[in-house]
């Protein structure tokens, strides 16, 4: 069994890492109308590292989803794979500045609800002793190599190391950013809209 990282663009897709919770899967984008195919050649140095993982992810491993700030979401073991280029099922809708959707190739998890926080709304401030190198973190996905699944549980288990989701809070948008990052608490099943570009419109007055 090996040993996985992916990371969960919150910047660009806001909510990304709560719709992986829901939807029991982690996801990459790549999508192959735009050329990155799963086989044949690649002039994209990102898509060739990341088709290569895809290709190598297997069902009985585990993948951890980083957050910003040496965070990480729930540990996830693989029960299969939706990644081909025919699988596409984007979990960024269509719009206007993409036609296609985004992040639509899926791997399938479940996820260890023994281990880490209870509340969805808690993530895990990984110990420095217990933190991913930065070869490990830059790449969209790659192999865990320096720290082992033992380690990694055990950091994720210890509620010292639990912090909130939205760590940095701004006053002047105190409102908006709450209802952005736990549109949940307003209703059940709500979800923020996981393209930042178009989820909120901003007037210059």
């Amino acid at each position: 069994m090996t040993l996985w990282k992916i990371n969960s663009m919150e910047n660009s897709y806001p909510g990304m890492w709560q719709r992986w919770f829901k939807h029991q899967c982690v996801v990459v984008g790549w999508y192959s109308g735009w050329g990155f195919t799963l086989t044949g050649p690649s002039e994209s140095q990102g898509w060739s590292r990341a088709r290569n993982a895809l290709n190598a992810i297997q069902p009985g491993d585990f993948i951890v989803v980083a957050l910003q700030g040496h965070r990480v979401g729930r540990i996830g073991q693989v029960t299969g794979k939706a990644v081909s280029d025919d699988d596409w099922e984007p979990l960024v809708p269509p719009s206007r500045s993409v036609s296609d959707g985004e992040m639509g190739r899926r791997i399938f998890v479940r996820w260890d609800m023994t281990t880490g926080p209870d509340d969805r709304d808690l993530v895990v401030l990984l110990p420095e002793d217990c933190r991913f190198t930065s070869g490990e973190l830059r790449p969209t996905i790659c192999e865990i190599h320096s720290v082992s699944l033992s380690q990694l549980k055990a950091a994720v288990d210890a509620p010292s190391n639990w912090v909130g989701l939205l760590t940095h809070f701004d006053y002047e948008a105190a409102l908006s950013g709450y209802i952005a990052a736990y549109p949940h608490h307003l209703e059940d099943e709500l979800l923020p809209h996981p393209d930042a570009k178009i989820r909120e419109k901003v007037f210059d007055d």
